[in-house]
């Protein structure tokens, strides 16, 4: 092996290379200026120190450079010229107090730094005096073009690939990963400059890998240095949500075109720390569609871009839609509180809110950002009911404005709605309709849930308002919202027949789905059943039919009750019977009532088993009454207190005892008549006196046939003196 080198070496110095163009093109980073030379030996190059700064060296003499893109991306600062001195040196002029690195990218890229400050104990060899140096020195990482082909007994040696000078954090999937051992290790600009060490994401985590690599020395730096959310994860450091440092105050969009001048690095490759600095201008000048366009397309290129694209959302729809990335960051201290209110659709009191810090980081923003996120930020502690922290948000952004923006003026309108004063509620947010361009969506979606809640009904004009923005933003997350407004809208202008058409089309093209299609359905029935005339209520009941089998039990009750009503049982039936579930008790008291509409007292009065609420001894007692069980319905109807009918069943019944001692009316005479002991009756030896106590007995009778026929109370069916058996 030692004879094979040797001999390469030999053949090497016997046949020259041959010469090529090394193309040096340029980066600038935080702390390091770098050169990249693309050539084919990257490793057989020497480097050093020289009088004016530093030198490379190609293995051949031959070699040329091309520096017309030197300084297309570096100022000349670290670097103040660059210079081919002949022979394949290239001559880097710098006065700065830095030194010299070099690392090797990929195959064939030599990256050549100008790193501030001095050089640590593993650098220094890249820093000597390139004339002190060994033909065969082990620390100058490279062969000297001076090498005696007499020497072959050693190999050359190769320049190391040297680990990253900073723990640059790869990006693998939401979580860091340990960095590679120094042999494999690759250090390329496609990571930010260094803060320090990332820790991992709040969970779930969101479009990426769940895998984790975590080092001894990760752990002990979280465990000294990061902050820990209430359920002991880690909290996400401030550099990743500082805002505030990704742009001057913005005057327009002109500045963007310095960002994207970067967005290729010194490899000719995308640089992703180029990508990500444009990204967080966009942020910064709250560009959040044009945010997501770059993340979307580069989102491997750019450092953390699941939380960049929820800052984007929350710019854009004031809420991102994998806002459960940050829901355990909500009671961190630092920056990363105020995003991830920002990034929840709606905040709930069960949760722990950090407020003292997202007030303290919203109070820290650039004023254009608290004038757009202010209103975003109150809304959502509006919503939540914590009126002091929506009230801070709001004094902070009205301190920074000349006048009341529309999103303050909505916030303002929100909290009458929340206390109650609903016409000035309305009043306010109809006077915001002629101008609130930016913010009329939510505002028409507030007029909508305003009116509604105080049970008043959305007028036309708005209505067709609310068709058009949302025509507008179809295919939007805000669009969907518009067409749930709309829809409820018209079910409470009893526009029944467009709600349901609007519902169907909305289902058609996704739109609505399973779990908000039920809901909505029921709140169009909801205002159908209170508000549609007879004939409106029948024909949409019949037509959908089918579809109100797929609604909650209480709502399926509504529907059936008035179709009893209205005398349909047999399609009340329908609607309430639901496979497989034991029904409720309202549901076994209308069913009872079905039953006895479709005269089938036998089947009510089993729905009514074990029930003695007032309804059902009610309904039990009638079902006894239909079964012509007179005794049992003149027991129940006294258990509930109605005498008249208990008295109405012992008359029809013959129940002649009970009627005698319980009516005071003619029934009752005409009872106690029927019921008389017969040694009341004329002997047969007085006969005058018997003639004459029949024709008293007949007149009295007579008397009190016609009372009997001439009261309304009275016109039962005839006494019967065989009642049914229980």
């Amino acid at each position: 092996m030692r004879g094979l080198a040797a001999a390469l070496i030999w053949l090497l110095a016997a046949h020259p290379l041959p010469a090529e163009v090394v193309t040096v093109s340029s980066g600038e980073h935080r702390g390091f200026s770098r050169l990249a030379l693309r050539v084919s030996a990257p490793q057989d190059w020497v480097s050093g120190r020289v009088g004016g700064g530093y030198e490379v060296r190609s293995p051949n003499p031959d070699d040329s450079f091309d520096l017309s893109s030197a300084f297309d991306r570096i100022p000349r600062t670290r670097i103040e010229d660059v210079v081919a001195a002949g022979e394949g040196r290239l001559r880097i002029l710098s006065t700065c107090d830095c030194h010299l690195e070099l690392l090797v990218v990929g195959t064939d890229i030599l990256a050549v730094d100008i790193v501030d400050g001095p050089p640590s104990p593993e650098t220094a060899h890249f820093n000597e005096m390139i004339g002190e140096r060994t033909a065969q020195s082990g620390a100058s990482g490279a062969r000297a073009a001076s090498t005696p082909a007499d020497a072959p007994e050693e190999p050359p040696f190769s320049l190391p690939l040297l680990p990253s000078r900073h723990p640059l954090p790869l990006v693998f999937g939401n979580s860091p990963r340990e960095p590679a051992a120094p042999e494999d290790m690759v250090e390329t600009s496609a990571h930010p400059d260094p803060p320090p060490p990332l820790p991992p994401a709040a969970e779930p985590i969101a479009d990426g890998s769940h895998v984790s690599i975590t080092t001894s020395v990760d752990e002990a730096t979280h465990e000294h240095q990061a902050p820990r959310t209430s359920a002991g994860k880690d909290c996400l450091p401030d550099y990743l949500f500082d805002i505030s440092a990704w742009g001057d105050e913005p005057g327009g969009s002109g500045d963007i075109g310095s960002y994207r001048s970067d967005l290729v690095g010194e490899f000719d490759e995308i640089d992703g720390e180029g990508l990500t600095a444009l990204v967080r201008h966009y942020l910064y000048i709250t560009f959040g569609a044009e945010a997501l366009s770059a993340i979307n397309r580069y989102a491997d290129d750019i450092t953390r871009p699941d939380l960049l694209a929820s800052m984007a959302e929350v710019m854009d729809d004031g809420h991102a839609s994998a806002a459960a990335l940050l829901v355990d960051q909500l009671s961190c201290e630092g920056k990363v509180a105020l995003w991830a209110v920002a990034a929840q659709p709606r905040l709930f009191r069960y949760q722990e809110i950090n407020t003292g810090a997202v007030k303290l980081a919203f109070s820290a923003l650039p004023a254009h950002l608290r004038r757009h996120l202010g209103p975003i930020l109150a809304t959502k502690f509006q919503d939540l009911g914590d009126v002091d922290t929506a009230r801070a948000i709001k004094d902070a952004t009205l301190r920074i404005l000349e006048e009341k923006s529309a999103g303050i003026a909505l916030l303002d309108a929100k909290t009458a709605a929340t206390d109650g004063r609903m016409e000035e509620a309305v009043n306010q947010l109809d006077a915001l309709v002629p101008t609130a361009d930016d913010i009329l969506p939510p505002l028409l979606i507030e007029r909508v849930e305003t009116t509604l809640a105080a049970g008043g009904a959305v007028p036309e004009d708005l209505i067709s308002l609310i068709q058009s923005v949302g025509f507008e933003h179809r295919g939007t997350a805000i669009g969907v919202e518009l067409a749930l407004a709309e829809i409820r809208a018209q079910a409470s202008a009893s526009q029944f027949g467009a709600a349901f058409e609007r519902l169907d089309a909305a289902v058609a093209d996704g739109t609505v789905a399973g779990e908000t299609l039920i809901p909505l359905s029921e709140e169009i029935f909801s205002f159908l059943i209170l508000q549609g005339k007879d004939d409106a209520f029948l024909t949409f009941t019949f037509d959908r039919m089918d579809e109100t089998t797929l609604l909650s039990g209480p709502m399926r009750s509504r529907i059936a009750d008035r179709l009893v009503q209205l005398g349909f049982p047999a399609d009340a039936r329908f609607v309430l019977t639901s496979k497989g579930a034991v029904p409720t008790q309202e549901e076994r008291l209308l069913l009872a009532r079905i039953a006895l509409a479709q005269a089938n007292p036998g089947a009510a009065i089993g729905y009514l088993a074990g029930l003695d609420d007032p309804d059902a001894m009610r309904l039990r007692a009638d079902a006894y009454s239909a079964a012509q069980d007179r005794e049992a319905a003149r027991e129940v109807y006294d258990v509930i207190g109605d005498a008249e009918a208990a008295r109405r069943e012992a008359w029809t019944g013959g129940l002649w005892d009970y009627v005698a001692t319980q009516d005071t009316g003619p029934r009752g005479e005409i009872a106690r008549l029927l019921s008389a002991p017969s040694e009341n009756q004329p002997t047969e030896s007085s006969g005058l006196a018997r003639d004459r106590d029949l024709v008293a007995q007949a007149e009295r009778t007579r008397t009190l046939i016609e009372s009997l026929l001439g009261d309304d109370t009275g016109s039962q069916d005839p006494p019967s003196t065989q009642p049914l058996s229980r």
